[in-house]
């Protein structure tokens, strides 16, 4: 006859060893087939941006217009006793300049650079098969894949291209040296 109080510290053991290597496995492949996006809006269409692409989201965060700034950039705010220029995403996306600015993301870069925008519709997670490369023929440039969710279809903002572009306009602008 075995002795339960032998049976009870085994038992317990192998709850033990399962539960550390849980630590130790990937993840659910569950989560692996899902991926995170903001839902915005940009003058009045639908877009989305990869949380996994952004250092931050802010509410109601106040900027310094620059005199004589590229029409895009609204100005630069401080983070962490660092400043980050702002840009208007209506702007850069070559929608009407944004009224009223409310949100901002910071394009997880270094350095990095903020994105204003008015209307945030809120956090998704889809699954990978709701995205596709399949994009609208109207569409901007930054977008190179749509996500489809229940009612309806946003596209994907590649925030590299949307940087590139900011590279580009400031080299347009910037003055020439001699």
């Amino acid at each position: 006859m075995s002795n339960p109080t032998d049976e009870l510290a085994a038992h317990a053991a192998l709850l033990r060893e399962a539960f550390d290597r849980t630590f130790a496995e990937a993840p659910a492949e569950a989560h692996r087939e899902s991926e995170d996006f903001l839902a915005l809006d940009v003058g009045g269409d639908d877009y989305a941006v990869r949380l996994n692409e952004i250092a931050g989201l802010f509410e109601g965060k106040r900027w310094r217009a620059l005199p004589g700034a590229a029409p895009a950039l609204l100005g630069i705010a401080g983070f962490r006793g660092t400043l980050v220029p702002v840009y208007d995403l209506n702007a850069l996306l070559g929608y009407a300049p944004a009224t009223s600015p409310r949100w901002l993301v910071l394009i997880k870069t270094h350095p990095s650079v903020g994105l204003a925008f008015e209307r945030l519709d809120g956090h998704l997670r889809v699954s990978r098969e709701a995205l596709s490369s399949e994009v609208d023929s109207k569409a901007n440039a930054p977008v190179r894949e749509t996500l489809r969710e229940a009612n309806a279809v946003r596209g994907v903002l590649h925030l590299p291209t949307i940087l590139e572009t900011i590279k580009n306009r400031a080299r347009r602008t910037s003055p020439k040296k001699e």
